[in-house]
């Protein structure tokens, strides 16, 4: 059972240990996630402010119509250009068929001009709309590249007839060349308006991805959240039953700690019996005459009776009786006691006990602050995810016109470097929490440490255990060999007890003489009550004379103090020498008085003599001892006795 109470609080220590490594890798997870969920919160922040400067928050509904709006304008301008290319062909031959005709070139010219306007007019217009309708949603493109600008009013100069002044076929072919380059210029500037069409899509499913794994990690959360609750609520109620048990414990300690006492005062209780007992047999032996004990009154046993020495083995094996049963309460209380030790040896101190439970206590207290913190960071950030939500939906809800898209993407720029900002403020955050990481390591380390002083405390526990076990036994071993020496004593007293049996018969003739000698110190005993009784009956009669004359003298003082106040001048030598008589009764009395007390006093002291030298007599007659002059006179009574009944 100690063995199964020992393995089962080991247990429960390790399982506090366990227990709280787990709490602590669970707390730490947290902060982690914490950390991670701060940081993906502000890269969304980032990431939506990016996308309302750059893009003015333009809808996903809105972008692919606007990506249907630029595929149709960029088909259309190929068509345009291929229109182009195809006047241009047109001109180069007509000029190749009339060569020599210079007079006929003007009209010629106003036809290619009026060709000119009838074939591109048309398709400028509708390719100036669509590009204007779409160009805000990329001007940065067209900011860039001068190119375009030049192609806008090369292509309004088209529609215009005043303008175009061709003359001559170099300068044809120099609005031809002019023409190619705003071509390609174009095909340019559409295949950047592509790519920012791809990368907004991009940043779009990037955001909607950031979106999805923000609510799954708030369900992550939220159970993490419930996991803890539950975990906490557990682990209050082993922290309860905890505290239960230590009550249980300390009133068991409490209980076996009076036991303790209680049987310590019976040991000592027996042990001073043993000793008083000791006593009696040592004085019982000692007291023994010397005559006794001499091999010459052996031969007298058979002039005694045998009720003494029956009543001497019946004392003698009472006392026997008693000192065997009083050794197995001993032994019984001994056993107890070595139960007792071992069983508060096993037990672990109440200051350790409670220490370890304050420990346990305040770092529950700890973790229990530290995840209230976390819950409010959690709601905290749960509210900050709202609220990006609501903004995002109010964003979807008002979508932005034209010319407002076109504000905020001039505003790109200072986005940028407000982004560039907060990007180093974000970076000296994570360098902050980088050193409160460092610090959180350095407290680890402590309470490892704690950890480990706690178990050589432990380990020195177990040491002291096991010397107070090695103490233990060498004084059960000593005690073991004090048993053994007074079993050899009991033997010896025993054997000597046998050996005395042969002097009981002597003892039998000197007892019976002295039960005579004290039935005739009681008779002179009785006499001496009867004298005592009648002295008091006396010394009673002379205190109520000495009452009564007191009284007397009280009223005979009362009467001369009335006569001398009625007849004073008449009779005062009367009363003087009525006094004076008085006066002489009065001292005759006292010394009566003072007589009579004197012989009280003197029966008193004889009394009390007779009474001391009576009981001294029977001590000593009951102890073997006896004066000569006292055993001369029994023997002288005793013959008298005789020689009167023969």
């Amino acid at each position: 059972m100690d063995d199964h109470k020992k393995e089962r609080l080991h247990n429960d220590h390790i399982l506090e240990k366990t227990n709280i490594t787990v709490l602590k890798e669970f707390l730490q997870k947290l902060r982690t996630d914490y950390s991670n969920l701060q940081n993906k919160t502000s890269s969304l922040q980032v990431g939506s402010e990016n996308l309302k400067s750059c893009s003015g928050f333009v809808p996903g509904d809105v972008l692919e119509k606007n990506a249907g709006n630029f595929n149709k304008t960029i088909t259309d301008m190929e068509k345009y250009l291929t229109s182009i290319d195809k006047s241009q062909i047109n001109m180069s031959v007509s000029l190749s068929e009339r060569p020599d005709s210079g007079l006929g070139l003007p009209d010629t010219v106003g036809e290619h001009k009026e060709r000119h306007k009838n074939i591109n007019g048309g398709l400028y217009h509708q390719l100036i709309q669509k590009v204007d309708l779409n160009l805000p949603y990329s001007q940065s493109g067209f900011t860039h590249s001068s190119g375009g600008q030049a192609t806008k009013t090369e292509c309004k100069a088209l529609g215009t007839p005043h303008i175009l002044n061709i003359t001559a076929t170099p300068e044809i072919k120099h609005s031809s060349t002019d023409y190619k380059d705003n071509i390609d210029s174009l095909k340019n500037n559409i295949q950047e308006l592509q790519v920012e069409l791809s990368g907004l899509k991009v940043s779009h499913d990037q955001v909607i991805t950031q979106m999805n794994l923000n609510s799954q990690e708030k369900q992550n959360l939220e159970e993490g959240l419930l996991a803890l609750q539950e975990r906490l609520q557990g682990e209050y109620a082993l922290r309860q039953e905890m505290d239960g048990q230590c009550k249980d414990y300390k009133q068991q300690i409490l209980l076996l700690t009076d036991e303790l006492v209680a049987e310590r005062r019976k040991l000592h209780q027996l042990n001073l019996r043993l000793a008083a007992q000791e006593n009696e047999m040592l004085t019982l032996r000692d007291s023994f005459p010397p005559e006794i004990l001499k091999e010459e009154h052996m031969n007298r046993g058979e002039m005694f009776k045998s009720d003494i020495l029956e009543e001497l083995y019946w004392n003698v094996g009472t006392l026997v009786m008693k000192y065997s049963e009083v050794l197995k309460q001993k032994e019984a209380l001994q056993k107890d006691n070595q139960q007792l030790k071992e069983s508060q040896t096993q037990i672990i101190p109440i200051t350790e006990h409670n220490n370890i439970l304050n420990e346990v206590t305040n770092k529950l207290d700890t973790q229990i602050k530290e995840t209230d913190m976390m819950k409010q960071k959690l709601f905290q950030a749960m509210g900050n995810i709202v609220e990006l939500r609501d903004q995002l939906e109010n964003q979807a809800t008002n979508s932005i016109t034209i010319e407002e898209h076109g504000k905020e993407v001039a505003s790109l720029e200072k986005t940028v470097a407000s982004i560039r900002e907060e990007n180093q403020a974000c970076k000296l955050e994570l360098e902050n929490k980088n050193e409160e990481k460092v610090l959180l390591k350095e407290q680890l380390e402590q309470k490892v440490e704690e950890l480990q002083t706690i178990k050589s405390r432990e380990a020195e526990s177990l040491t002291n255990y096991e010397q107070l076990k090695s103490r233990l036994e060498v004084q059960l071993q000593s005690s073991r060999e004090e048993i053994q020496i007074l079993k050899e004593k009991i033997t010896e007293a025993s054997r000597e007890a046998l050996s005395s049996n042969g002097l009981f018969s002597s003892e039998r003739d000197r007892s019976m003489k002295l039960e005579e000698s004290m039935k005739d110190l009681e008779r002179d005993a009785a006499e001496l009550k009867i004298k005592t009784h009648n002295c008091e009956e006396e010394n009673r009669c002379l205190e109520r004379t000495c009452d009564d004359l007191n009284r007397e003298l009280q009223e005979k003082n009362k009467k001369v103090a009335g006569l001398l106040m009625l007849v004073v001048m008449v009779r005062m030598e009367e009363s003087l020498k009525e006094l004076d008589s008085l006066a002489k009764e009065v001292r005759e009395l006292q010394r009566k008085y003072d007589h009579l007390n004197a012989e009280l006093e003197e029966t008193n002291k004889r009394h009390q003599e007779i009474v001391s030298i009576y009981r001294t007599h029977l001590l000593n007659a009951a102890q073997g001892l006896m004066d000569e002059d006292v055993h001369l006179t029994l023997h002288w009574i005793l013959k008298m006795q005789s020689d009167v009944v023969y």
